[in-house]
């Protein structure tokens, strides 16, 4: 009896394994990659922006939407990211931006100041109100 040895890594078997192994361990990494990425993501959080009186010529909601184009890109970036825009008691809007976005827009001609908007909870002091 002759001993013939088959090579295993030359069969069509062992390449179509492996072929198979790769191609879901490129589609697992795609799918976990993506996935992993938004873990990574820079949040943005609630920002007052106080600019500078704006042309009397040109609406409140352009004017800022013009800043925020210039520093998100787009137009349309700029619409999902503004949450309102102030009329009448002060010149300025309330934008969702991230930490780079806030240095941008800091620098952008009629920005005076960018906040972090804060919301504080009032409470009273009473001991009626503990038992609610």
């Amino acid at each position: 009896m002759t001993n013939t040895k088959m090579n295993f890594s030359s069969s069509p078997l062992y390449l179509v394994l492996l072929f198979t192994v790769s191609l879901n361990s490129l589609l697992a990494w795609g799918m976990i990659s993506e996935k992993s990425m938004s873990k990574f993501a820079v949040p943005s959080s609630l920002h007052i922006v106080y600019t500078a009186k704006r042309p009397s010529n040109e609406k409140p909601e352009a004017f800022y939407i013009q800043i925020l184009a210039s520093v998100l890109g787009s137009n349309e970036a700029a619409r999902k990211a503004l949450v309102y825009s102030f009329k009448n008691s002060m010149n300025g809007f309330a934008a969702n931006l991230t930490p780079n976005q806030v240095k941008k827009i800091s620098a952008q001609p009629g920005v005076l100041h960018v906040a972090r908007s804060v919301t504080y909870n009032l409470q009273t002091g009473g001991k009626e109100n503990n038992n609610v």
